[in-house]
Formats: C-alpha cells, structure tokens, sequence
C-alpha cells in the first residue's frame, strides 16, 4: 500500500474569457456540403473495411483485430448515416404536411 500515490487534482488558471467576433472569419459549411462529407468518409470507412477484408483473405499483415474494427466502424457509421436521413425524411414529411 505504501507504493500508492495521491495525485492533486489539476487546477487551471483563470483565463479571461473572450467573446467570439462577429468580424468575417472562415467561412461557412453549407448543410449540403456538410451532408456530401460525411457520404464520403463513410463511404472511405466502407472501401477501407473491404481493403482489410481483402487483405486478411489473402494472408497479408492484416490482423484479424484490425479487420474487425474497420468492419465495425463502417457498419456503425452507415447505420448512423440511415438514421440521420430517416429523420430527415421524417421532419421533411413533416413539414410538407403542415397546413398553410
């Protein structure tokens, strides 16, 4: 017990907090092109799982961990990807029946 050692819990000092400018600064992602990204690295998710997958059947240096990650994580943000546009879909019907 006695190789047991407290830590002090970290203080950070106190910074003046600065509001954001409203001056012009980068500009924007429009929803769209937000939308066009993602499609493309889930869709780079999608290629770099099939790739491992490949490797792994041909006995390259992929390891069986790593493939099934990759696998994971295409699967996970696909399926991510389904819901956001199923709500989508949901609020856009939504919408369209509103009375006017």
């Amino acid at each position: 017990m006695s190789g047991i050692k407290v830590i002090p819990p970290l203080t950070l000092p106190n910074l003046p907090i600065k509001a954001p400018a409203l001056t012009e600064g980068p500009a924007k992602e429009s929803f769209g092109d937000f939308l066009s990204n993602a499609v493309s690295e889930i869709n780079q998710f999608q290629v770099e799982a099939g790739d491992a997958q490949d490797m792994l059947i041909r006995g390259d240096a992929a390891e069986l961990h790593q493939v099934m990650i990759a696998g994971e994580k295409a699967g996970i943000s696909f399926d991510l990807l389904l819901e956001i546009r199923k709500k989508l879909l949901e609020a856009y019907q939504d919408i369209i029946r509103m009375p006017v």
